[in-house]
């Protein structure tokens, strides 16, 4: 989840409408991942990109879901802590698939990446190659906006 505080909320941004609260920043787990994920509206000729940032899998799981011919996720990237990457500092990749994994009474998610490289949060003891079963949370061919991406703008 992200953290946001009232002290922290920017208080003149004339362009946005009254529905919006706008931040300087939020706050994260660090030890954790989140998704940033690039959004396409579509109204008849106008087409806006967007970047939203998205903590936990159901989250994702849902924006996924709500797309439509106006609404579709572009791409997802999957930020990184070092704890879960080990690679010593935050990565940001592009996400090729997410599944829930089970083996016995343990769980985790293991996330693939665009350079092969996999990552398992969750039970650090199940095996991926022994699991009980999955769930797929998210592939990139679920992604909408990747099938129109020759219009033009």
């Amino acid at each position: 989840m992200f953290r946001t505080y009232d002290w922290a909320e920017a208080i003149s941004v004339p362009f946005f409408e009254d529905d919006f609260r706008v931040w300087t920043y939020v706050e994260y787990d660090v030890g954790g991942v989140w998704f940033h994920v690039q959004i396409e509206e579509r109204e008849c000729t106008r087409w806006r990109r967007f970047n939203l940032m998205i903590s936990g899998e159901f989250a994702l799981r849902s924006l996924i879901a709500r797309q439509s011919e106006h609404l579709a996720v572009v791409d997802v990237q999957l930020v990184s802590s070092s704890e879960v990457n080990n690679s010593g500092r935050l990565l940001m990749e592009p996400l090729v698939k997410a599944e829930r994994l089970f083996q016995k009474s343990k769980n985790g998610i293991l996330y693939e990446v665009d350079s092969g490289k996999c990552y398992l949060v969750g039970d650090p003891t199940i095996d991926p190659a022994r699991s009980d079963g999955y769930d797929l949370i998210f592939d990139s061919s679920m992604c909408l906006g990747s099938q129109f991406s020759d219009h033009k703008k």
